[in-house]
Protein backbone atom coordinates (compact mmCIF):
# COMPACT_ATOMS: atom_id res chain seq x y z
CA UNK A 1 0.00 0.00 0.00
CA UNK A 2 2.49 2.54 1.00
CA UNK A 3 4.91 1.30 -1.78
CA UNK A 4 1.70 2.04 -4.55
CA UNK A 5 1.30 5.68 -2.83
CA UNK A 6 5.25 6.41 -3.06
CA UNK A 7 4.74 5.65 -6.68
CA UNK A 8 2.02 7.80 -7.35
CA UNK A 9 3.62 10.47 -5.88
CA UNK A 10 7.07 10.10 -7.92
CA UNK A 11 5.44 9.85 -11.02
CA UNK A 12 3.30 13.41 -10.43
CA UNK A 13 6.79 14.42 -9.11
CA UNK A 14 8.24 15.76 -12.74
CA UNK A 15 5.02 17.13 -13.79
CA UNK A 16 4.72 19.51 -10.01
CA UNK A 17 8.43 20.39 -10.77
CA UNK A 18 7.88 21.43 -14.18
CA UNK A 19 4.69 23.46 -13.81
CA UNK A 20 6.28 25.00 -10.32
CA UNK A 21 10.11 26.04 -11.92
CA UNK A 22 7.87 27.75 -15.22
CA UNK A 23 5.38 29.96 -13.07
CA UNK A 24 8.31 30.89 -10.30
CA UNK A 25 11.43 31.34 -12.50
CA UNK A 26 12.04 33.98 -15.81
CA UNK A 27 13.37 32.12 -18.46
CA UNK A 28 16.28 32.61 -20.54
CA UNK A 29 18.16 31.76 -24.05
CA UNK A 30 21.61 30.50 -22.42
CA UNK A 31 23.37 27.65 -24.16
CA UNK A 32 22.98 24.31 -21.89
CA UNK A 33 25.16 21.51 -20.99
CA UNK A 34 23.28 18.12 -21.02
CA UNK A 35 24.52 15.94 -18.47
CA UNK A 36 22.16 12.17 -19.05
CA UNK A 37 22.97 9.43 -17.07
CA UNK A 38 24.73 6.46 -18.67
CA UNK A 39 26.40 9.01 -21.59
CA UNK A 40 28.96 11.87 -21.16
CA UNK A 41 28.61 13.47 -17.98
CA UNK A 42 29.46 17.32 -17.80
CA UNK A 43 30.99 19.13 -14.20
CA UNK A 44 29.07 22.54 -15.82
CA UNK A 45 25.77 23.25 -13.81
CA UNK A 46 22.79 24.22 -14.23
CA UNK A 47 22.16 28.41 -13.73
CA UNK A 48 20.61 29.06 -10.53
CA UNK A 49 16.74 29.82 -10.81
CA UNK A 50 16.86 27.50 -14.46
CA UNK A 51 15.97 23.85 -15.06
CA UNK A 52 16.83 21.17 -17.58
CA UNK A 53 15.08 18.22 -18.18
CA UNK A 54 16.45 15.35 -20.20
CA UNK A 55 14.90 12.52 -21.01
CA UNK A 56 15.78 9.67 -24.04
CA UNK A 57 15.12 5.73 -25.12
CA UNK A 58 18.20 3.02 -24.66
CA UNK A 59 17.57 -0.12 -26.35
CA UNK A 60 20.72 -2.69 -26.19
CA UNK A 61 21.18 -5.90 -27.27
CA UNK A 62 24.23 -8.32 -26.59
CA UNK A 63 25.13 -11.60 -27.96
CA UNK A 64 27.86 -13.33 -26.79
CA UNK A 65 28.34 -17.52 -27.02
CA UNK A 66 26.97 -17.66 -23.44
CA UNK A 67 23.41 -16.11 -23.92
CA UNK A 68 21.95 -12.89 -25.44
CA UNK A 69 19.94 -10.33 -23.55
CA UNK A 70 17.40 -7.41 -25.37
CA UNK A 71 16.21 -4.86 -22.95
CA UNK A 72 14.39 -1.22 -23.72
CA UNK A 73 14.73 1.66 -21.15
CA UNK A 74 12.35 4.51 -21.48
CA UNK A 75 12.08 7.51 -20.33
CA UNK A 76 15.24 7.52 -19.03
CA UNK A 77 14.19 11.09 -16.93
CA UNK A 78 17.34 13.87 -15.47
CA UNK A 79 15.60 16.86 -14.11
CA UNK A 80 18.03 19.14 -12.96
CA UNK A 81 17.71 22.62 -11.08
CA UNK A 82 19.63 25.34 -10.75
CA UNK A 83 19.64 26.41 -6.94
CA UNK A 84 22.20 28.07 -5.76
CA UNK A 85 25.88 29.42 -8.03
CA UNK A 86 27.58 26.06 -8.70
CA UNK A 87 25.07 23.48 -7.24
CA UNK A 88 22.09 21.71 -8.42
CA UNK A 89 19.24 19.66 -7.70
CA UNK A 90 18.94 16.18 -9.44
CA UNK A 91 16.27 13.84 -9.72
CA UNK A 92 17.05 10.94 -12.14
CA UNK A 93 14.76 8.54 -12.94
CA UNK A 94 15.35 5.63 -15.38
CA UNK A 95 12.01 5.08 -15.74
CA UNK A 96 10.47 1.34 -17.41
CA UNK A 97 12.79 -1.28 -18.23
CA UNK A 98 11.95 -4.33 -20.22
CA UNK A 99 14.65 -6.63 -20.43
CA UNK A 100 14.68 -10.47 -22.32
CA UNK A 101 17.25 -13.21 -22.14
CA UNK A 102 17.66 -15.84 -24.27
CA UNK A 103 15.63 -18.35 -22.78
CA UNK A 104 12.95 -16.01 -23.27
CA UNK A 105 12.59 -15.09 -19.57
CA UNK A 106 11.78 -11.92 -18.98
CA UNK A 107 12.24 -8.96 -16.53
CA UNK A 108 10.32 -5.96 -16.40
CA UNK A 109 8.98 -3.13 -14.52
CA UNK A 110 9.39 0.51 -13.35
CA UNK A 111 13.52 1.28 -11.93
CA UNK A 112 14.60 3.48 -8.50
CA UNK A 113 14.57 6.96 -8.27
CA UNK A 114 17.84 8.77 -7.36
CA UNK A 115 17.62 12.21 -5.87
CA UNK A 116 20.95 14.37 -5.20
CA UNK A 117 22.50 17.40 -6.18
CA UNK A 118 25.98 18.32 -7.96
CA UNK A 119 28.17 20.72 -6.78
CA UNK A 120 31.57 23.05 -8.51
CA UNK A 121 33.96 22.64 -5.46
CA UNK A 122 37.23 23.60 -7.67
CA UNK A 123 37.11 26.35 -10.80
CA UNK A 124 40.56 27.61 -12.30
CA UNK A 125 41.00 28.85 -15.58
CA UNK A 126 40.37 25.85 -17.96
CA UNK A 127 39.46 23.38 -14.93
CA UNK A 128 36.38 22.73 -12.99
CA UNK A 129 35.69 19.91 -10.98
CA UNK A 130 32.34 18.70 -9.53
CA UNK A 131 30.63 16.10 -7.13
CA UNK A 132 27.60 14.33 -7.47
CA UNK A 133 25.99 12.98 -4.30
CA UNK A 134 23.11 11.25 -4.22
CA UNK A 135 21.12 8.70 -3.03
CA UNK A 136 18.89 5.71 -4.90
CA UNK A 137 15.48 5.48 -3.35
CA UNK A 138 13.97 1.71 -3.55
CA UNK A 139 10.84 2.68 -5.27
CA UNK A 140 11.41 0.46 -8.20
CA UNK A 141 9.03 -3.02 -9.07
CA UNK A 142 10.09 -5.85 -7.45
CA UNK A 143 12.30 -6.86 -10.39
CA UNK A 144 13.91 -3.78 -10.63
CA UNK A 145 14.32 -2.28 -7.11
CA UNK A 146 17.40 -2.46 -4.92
CA UNK A 147 15.10 -2.94 -1.95
CA UNK A 148 17.43 -0.65 -0.05
CA UNK A 149 18.19 3.16 0.33
CA UNK A 150 21.77 3.18 -1.54
CA UNK A 151 24.17 6.54 -1.15
CA UNK A 152 27.25 7.31 -4.18
CA UNK A 153 29.04 9.77 -5.56
CA UNK A 154 30.81 10.57 -8.57
CA UNK A 155 33.96 12.96 -9.25
CA UNK A 156 33.65 14.59 -12.25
Amino acid sequence: MLKKLYKKQIELLPYVALATYIFIFPHSSKAIDTDRPDFTETANVVAPEHFQIETGYTFTYDHSHIQSKSSHTLPESLIRIGLVEDTELRLNWPGYEKSTLVDQHRLEGFSDLDIGAKTNFIRADRYLLSLIYAVTMPVGTEDMTQNQISPYTKLI
